[in-house]
């Protein structure tokens, strides 16, 4: 033996496992979202998605007589106003290289409101249509400067004079009209 005041080194294997231990259950740390919050997130976006499509398509839509008649609350606030083109008060020109229109809306009650449109208008732009203006109403200038111009449709379910059609009306039309190409026959 040496009397040597070195240490002895650790030389023994390390042992097997004890077969009769339980088995340690793997640690859940680190192994991501748990499933219970992934199902959360989902439900929740959803209902987000939904809130938002329904918000959005149920805008309002002012009337033009609710602009004209009291101008100081709508004063440089965004507006959408609905209401007809006036007959003969569509005046387009060209300012510094940009088409610039100018129009007047009406309402049934006889109110007017002048149009500033700053864009090309849409292709069925005319007088005496339906027309919605989105835009920054100007108390000073007495007028809204439109940033979009959308038409109203005129809908297959209305008679020749933009009224309700009769349903007698709608039963002729559909009646006589061609059926179309691999369309079911109608009885």
């Amino acid at each position: 033996m040496s009397s040597s005041s070195e240490p002895l080194a650790n030389t023994s294997a390390p042992r097997p496992p004890d077969p009769s231990a339980p088995l340690a259950r793997p640690s859940r740390r680190g192994r991501g979202i748990p499933f219970g919050y992934v199902v959360v997130g989902i439900i929740a976006v959803g209902i987000a998605v939904l809130i938002v499509a329904t918000a959005s398509s149920g805008r309002y839509e002012l009337e033009v007589g609710a602009v004209a008649t009291a101008p100081e609350q709508f004063d440089d606030k965004n507006v959408r106003v609905r209401g007809q083109i006036k007959e003969g008060s569509i005046v387009a020109t060209i300012e510094e290289g940009r088409p610039v229109t100018r129009f007047t809306l009406v309402d049934e009650h006889g109110h007017e409101l002048p149009i500033v449109s700053r864009e090309s208008p849409p292709d069925n732009f005319e007088g005496g249509k339906s027309c919605i203006v989105e835009g920054r109403y100007s108390q000073a200038a007495g007028s809204v400067e439109s940033t979009r111009l959308t038409m109203k449709c005129p809908s297959k379910y209305e008679a020749e004079g933009n009224g309700p059609a009769a349903s007698e009306d709608l039963y002729e039309r559909y009646r006589t009209a061609p059926a179309e190409p691999g369309a079911a026959p109608r009885s």
